[in-house]
């Protein structure tokens, strides 16, 4: 299940938001690659010039807690709201395991990034949901593709305040902007309250 929703949050909030993330106030942490922390699937080396970016933490998914700081807590109603609808569209109760903002930045090569999964246990997807919440315009699609990997699902333009829902197991690619200055989001997981307890029980052994 692959679902879209655009205009998730009001206007007014959504501003304030974006104010505050594009401004040179907001603390962006450098990464040398954005995707340093995920499983790569793809066979092409993804450790190139292009493959940095810039992240914020905002929810921890070891220890459990949100960013204390201005940006984390400016950003929990993007983290509400999406909890809000991936309980409506799965019917269940969802626990917020991890959280943060990427930005990626114009590169006029279309620079692919690593094709992952957001969580994993020793090398393969659990069972989690991905929402990916897009705070401006741009261009840089996020492309899904099927649980094998090669077949693609659907392609997903960033579209200010757009929130995209999908099965975390479902392997997906960003690309950097190539026709803006920067492209950015906010990644957020979600786990069934059962699924997140035997998750976390396999991190004990």
């Amino acid at each position: 299940m692959i679902e879209i929703f655009d205009n998730l949050l009001p206007k007014y909030v959504l501003k304030d938001i974006q104010e505050y993330y594009f401004s040179p106030f907001c603390e962006w942490n450098y990464q040398d690659n954005i995707t340093v922390n995920y499983h790569q699937r793809d066979s092409q080396d993804q450790s190139g010039l292009g493959s940095f970016g810039f992240n914020i933490g905002l929810f921890d998914s070891e220890n459990l807690q949100h960013n204390p700081s201005y940006v984390g807590i400016l950003s929990r109603s993007i983290l509400y709201a999406a909890k809000t609808k991936v309980e409506e569209i799965y019917n269940g109760s969802y626990r917020l395991v991890r959280a943060r903002a990427d930005m990626t930045v114009y590169n006029p090569e279309k620079h692919m990034h690593s094709i992952h999964t957001d969580l994993e246990y020793f090398g393969e997807p659990i069972k989690h949901i991905t929402c990916i919440f897009y705070m401006n315009d741009s261009d840089g699609c996020t492309t899904i593709f099927d649980r094998d990997g090669t077949t693609l699902l659907k392609e997903i333009e960033p579209v200010e305040n757009r929130l995209l829902v999908f099965d975390g197991r479902l392997p997906h690619v960003g690309f950097s902007p190539t026709k803006n200055k920067n492209r950015v989001l906010i990644n957020i997981n979600f786990m069934e309250e059962n699924d997140f307890q035997e998750f976390r029980r396999k991190l004990e052994y």
